[in-house]
């Protein structure tokens, strides 16, 4: 939208910007009075987590928030169910170390984040040897 205002014998032009609210994103700091119910209906499409770049600011503040918005995550792949991780993978996150030339065992992980893949390496019965 312009303006034109006469103002001492001088016409001054001014320019308004207007944010459309069909899909504007609002600024942050309004982010936070927005709604959870609006939210994930901005987040979400179909019942995944929207892709398009505009809604990436509700999807952000979605998980944020801890809302799940009826998105079903998928659990049957690497790494949240370690049976569907690769050889690599699970030796990879099993060794608390890389195996170099001639070490016989491998130095199973015992920290907390790793552990389930030595359990992993050790049921499946890999050596781990040469893997980094």
């Amino acid at each position: 939208m312009h303006f034109r205002v006469k103002k001492f014998g001088i016409f001054l032009t001014f320019t308004a910007l207007a944010v459309s609210s069909c899909g504007g994103v609002p600024p942050k700091k309004a982010m936070d009075k927005v709604s959870n119910t609006e939210i994930c209906s901005q987040a979400t499409i179909s019942g995944q987590w929207e892709t398009r770049s505009r809604y990436q600011a509700y999807v952000e503040i979605a998980k944020s928030r801890g809302l799940s918005c009826g998105v079903k995550e998928e659990t049957n792949s690497c790494p949240s169910n370690l049976n569907a991780c690769s050889e690599d993978v699970i030796c990879t996150g099993a060794r608390s170390k890389p195996y170099f030339g001639s070490q016989r065992a491998p130095f199973w992980s015992t920290h907390p984040v790793f552990k389930s893949y030595a359990e992993e390496a050790r049921s499946r019965g890999l050596s781990c040897r040469g893997r980094y």
